[in-house]
């Protein structure tokens, strides 16, 4: 959770650009660095000065922590798992690619741990078969860098993530299927 320090509750609710560079950089890059993930803003200095909190940004804290108490408590074969592949640039060639690094082997010996302690995961048989399971099948077909494995009408889509339109031009438009 992220106490704002660089500009008030009310400039940072205001702002279009959000968080300012230095607070994003100490408070989500760095973070994110270390291996946490989603960042939420909880209060900073109010108009006086004084300390404020976001009441529904605490409310949403607490829903998040109770959440991540009952996961505890979920068995391993019930939880669901996302794992983000690294592909920058984008277009390039470059899922999977890091700095002496053999992603496709941590991948893999990552699913091998995982279904060794009970998650339901579905283990290739070598690091070889993920690499062609992620990289090859329909990627030519549809122009992606890795294989499409399914798909959502664009309509869909949008009603999961209304803000697709807000930050289209920031980001382009998305490819057909990837």
């Amino acid at each position: 959770m992220i106490p704002l320090a660089f500009q008030r509750v009310g400039e940072w609710q205001a702002a279009e650009s959000g968080l300012a560079p230095i607070q994003l950089a100490l408070s989500v890059a760095v973070p994110e660095l270390d291996g946490m993930a989603e960042p939420l803003i909880y209060g900073g200095p109010g108009v006086s000065g004084a300390a404020e909190a976001i009441p529904a940004q605490v409310t949403l804290a607490g829903e998040r922590v109770a959440r991540r108490v009952a996961l505890r408590q979920t068995p391993n074969a019930a939880k669901k798992v996302a794992i983000v592949i690294y592909n920058f640039p984008p277009n390039l060639g470059r899922v999977g690619t890091a700095a002496y690094l053999d992603v496709f082997a941590s991948l893999y010996a990552l699913l091998r741990q995982l279904a060794d302690n009970g998650y339901t995961v579905a283990v290739p048989e070598s690091v070889d078969a993920l690499r062609e399971a992620l990289l090859g099948g329909s990627a030519l077909l549809n122009g992606c860098d890795a294989n499409v494995a399914a798909t959502l009408p664009v309509a869909a889509y949008r009603q999961l993530f209304p803000a697709e339109a807000a930050i289209e031009p920031f980001w382009g438009a998305r490819r057909a299927n990837c």
